[in-house]
Formats: C-alpha cells, sequence, structure tokens
C-alpha cells in the first residue's frame, strides 16, 4: 500500500514538473540527446557484421561468465557489442578527465589554472576534450585490428563457430572505421556537456546511467528463462527467486542508506553579550556524507583497466 502511493505520489510530482514551462523544455531537451545517443548505439560500422559479436556475448552471459569486457559492454549500453559507431562510448572522456585530475596535482601549470576560476576551468576542460580525441584515436585503433582478429581480444572466440566479424579487411576500413568511432565518441562527449548545460543532471553520468539500464529488459528475460525453464543444464526453483528477490530489495536498500547517510558533527556558537542581551549561543551540525564517491570509483577503475 506504501509503495502505491509512493509511486503515484511521484507520478504526480513528475506531472507537477511538466507545467512549469522552464523544467518541460529541459527535461524534452534531456530525453532528445538521450534518444540521439541510444540512436548512435545501435548504427554498426560500415563493412562490419555485429551478429557474430553479440552472439558471442550472449552465450557469455547465459553461461554466466563475466569479464571487463562484459562490464565494458554494459557501459557502453551495448554498443560493444554491436561493433556500433559509439563503441567506446564515453569511456575516452573518463579516462582523459582520470588523466587530467591526477596531473593537476604534479603539474604546477594545471594547479595554478584550476585555482584560476572560471577561465582556468574551461581551459582544462580544452585539454581534457584535446586528450579524449588522442585516446579516443588509440583505442579506435586497437579496437578496430582486434575486431579483425577476434581471438586476440576473446581468447574462447571461434571464428568457425560465430563467423567473421569484419567483412572487408582494408586500409580504408581500418581508416574509415577510426574515424567513424572517434566521432562517435566526441558526439556522445558533446552530447553529455550538451545535457549538462542546458538540460536536467550531470550529461556524461546521465548517458551512463541510461546505457546500464538498457540492459534491464535482457536481464529480466534471462532472469524469467533461468526459472522457467533454465538456461542450459541450469534451473532455478521458484523458492529461490523469491529469496534472489528479497536479497535485491535488501540490497538496494542499503545502498540507498549507506548513499544517504551522513556523519553530524556538532557546531557550537560562541555567546556574547550585547548590552543586556545575550547573542548567539546556539548549536547546529555539520552533514559529513559517509560515501562521497558515490559508484565513481568503479567505473573509474573499469575505465583505467579498458585504457590499459
Amino acid at each position: 500500500m506504501f509503495s502505491t502511493l509512493l509511486y503515484f505520489a511521484m507520478l504526480k510530482a513528475f506531472a507537477n514538473s511538466l507545467k512549469i514551462p522552464e523544467v518541460r523544455t529541459k527535461l524534452l531537451f534531456t530525453l532528445s540527446l538521450i534518444l540521439i545517443a541510444r540512436i548512435g548505439a545501435q548504427i554498426p560500422l560500415p563493412g562490419v557484421d555485429p551478429t557474430p559479436l553479440k552472439n558471442y556475448f550472449k552465450d557469455l552471459a547465459e553461461q554466466g561468465n563475466s569479464s571487463l569486457f562484459g562490464v565494458f559492454n554494459m557501459f557502453t549500453g551495448g554498443a560493444f557489442s554491436k561493433a556500433s559507431i559509439c563503441a567506446l562510448g564515453v569511456m575516452p572522456y573518463i579516462s582523459a578527465s582520470i588523466i587530467i585530475q591526477l596531473m593537476t596535482a604534479v603539474l604546477p601549470q594545471l594547479s595554478r589554472l584550476q585555482r584560476e576560476g572560471e577561465a582556468g576551468r574551461s581551459k582544462i576542460n580544452q585539454y581534457t576534450r584535446y586528450l579524449t580525441v588522442l585516446i579516443c584515436i588509440v583505442q579506435a585503433t586497437l579496437l578496430v585490428y582486434s575486431l579483425e582478429n577476434p581471438k586476440q581480444m576473446f581468447s574462447n572466440f571461434n571464428p568457425s563457430e560465430y563467423g567473421d566479424i569484419v567483412l572487408t579487411q582494408n586500409w580504408y576500413f581500418i581508416f574509415s572505421s577510426v574515424v567513424l568511432i572517434t566521432s562517435g565518441s566526441i558526439l556522445m562527449m558533446w552530447l553529455g556537456e550538451q545535457i549538462t548545460l542546458r538540460g536536467i543532471g550531470n550529461g556524461v553520468s546521465l548517458l551512463i546511467a541510461v546505457n546500464i539500464l538498457s540492459d534491464l529488459p535482457g536481464a529480466a528475460q534471462m532472469t524469467v528463462q533461468l526459472f522457467s525453464k533454465g538456461i542450459g543444464a541450469t534451473s532455478l526453483n521458484p523458492l529461490y527467486g523469491g529469496g534472489m528477490i528479497m536479497l535485491f530489495f535488501a540490497v538496494l536498500a542499503g545502498v540507498i542508506a549507506i548513499t544517504q547517510a551522513s556523519r553530524k558533527i556538532p557546531v557550537h556558537y560562541a555567546k556574547r553579550v550585547v548590552g543586556r542581551k545575550v547573542y548567539g549561543g546556539q548549536s547546529s551540525f555539520l552533514p559529513l556524507k559517509v560515501n562521497y564517491a558515490g559508484v565513481m570509483p568503479i567505473i573509474f577503475s573499469s575505465t583505467i583497466l579498458m585504457f590499459f
């Protein structure tokens, strides 16, 4: 009953927000850019057959085998398994941001720029974009060569079983694919920045969240198959399904509790006497969040590993 009331309250709040022209414009702008990002994730590279790669990732998921490439594919919203023009997603931009942040603590020039306010931060953002292009070119080149020889990237990929991914292997395919993948990542970076400036929320984080959520329908379908007819030789009892649902909500509640938790540091103000009146003497607190970083360390660590 409480969850139903909460659901209707959320819908009512969302409907009321649409009545405000500024909020409605920002929301529609954000949704339109997210739609563009999702369309880009579905466009495969010219000269590439994404079916073998999709079948390979599907078999890995059915077998319960997870790998670093599976995590990367989740962050790109399945664009990596489709060999699309946005196969790298916003990960090169995140890698460049991490590198620039680390270099800011080492190089005095970047440290001075960071202290110069808006102009300095704008300059650092420009350096981050340049580094993103460089990382995109390097990673796109290695990705194209790996698609031509998939056994170098995926140890258990059998071309005779899944088929060839690349249909035409020549210098023009390599050059055009690198240009398209780099352009796709730059487009994703630009969409994220535009959402941050003119939309709602942090654009890059929102794109990553949408990419992760895009895998939920497939995960739900696999879960139903696991308890109905089983996957491979594995089939679970419905009792386990109820336990997994309860465990899911327990973990979700724990994550929310840790994210929202804060330690209240008491702050006492000294009293002062002016004439016959006493001022101050109030008590307050300074909230310090338990988990400031959130999920970003996980994203950063996976991005750094994928960069190497």
